[in-house]
């Protein structure tokens, strides 16, 4: 149930923020991929641990032949030991991290693929605030952004990505087409239903 709620709130073009608390195992992952991938929605995806990143890629990647669009999808996983290790080779004339996420940006949205990127708070703060090496303009292009187990980052961090993405989906679509929020917790927790409420202007639903 939980699955097909997600998807009709990502397929009826009302914006808006949407929280899953189904426990662990149930599909959190395929209730917000299929949609997405379907309606060729560019998706950030933010999750707390570098290794998490890595299993959710392997999941992905397990998961995209069964998905209709499902081979037309660019996947990315950036963490810092990606930038260093895998891209660093792909763009030996990159001088920084941030010249590195400029170029896979770039590329990713000149591709005609629906983009995923997979991602840790510290890289996706960094890229909303510009503080790389200039100005990353594809990190506006995202459609959905969805955060994995929320409730594990600290205080600081759950301020900063609700303040950040609830100025990125309050823009005008014109500077940031930003219009979805997915919230995905195994731990349900009342009070941070109440946070998403006061701090995020687009309407929430559970």
């Amino acid at each position: 149930r939980h699955q097909w709620a997600l998807h009709d709130a990502l397929t009826t073009g009302v914006p808006g923020v949407f929280v899953n608390d189904a426990p662990t195992g149930a599909g959190k992952t395929l209730s917000w991929l299929a949609p997405t991938i379907s309606e060729g929605l560019d998706t950030v995806a933010v999750y707390p641990t570098n290794a998490l990143i890595e299993d959710q890629q392997e999941n992905i990647e397990s998961k995209l032949d069964d998905i209709d669009g499902g081979d037309d999808v660019h996947l990315l996983a950036v963490s810092s030991d990606t930038l260093q290790d895998e891209y660093a080779t792909e763009y030996p004339a990159a001088e920084s991290n941030g010249e590195l996420l400029s170029y896979l940006l770039r590329d990713a949205f000149q591709r005609p693929e629906t983009v995923i990127l997979l991602t840790n708070p510290d890289i996706f703060v960094l890229l909303r605030r510009e503080i790389y090496h200039k100005r990353i303009d594809g990190i506006n292009l995202f459609e959905v952004a969805v955060v994995d187990e929320f409730h594990r980052a600290t205080r600081k961090e759950q301020n900063t990505l609700l303040f950040l993405l609830d100025e990125m989906q309050d823009a005008d679509t014109e500077i940031c087409r930003l219009s979805y929020l997915v919230f995905l917790s195994a731990t349900p927790d009342e009070e941070l239903a109440e946070r998403f409420d006061a701090a995020l202007s687009a309407p929430s639903s559970p």
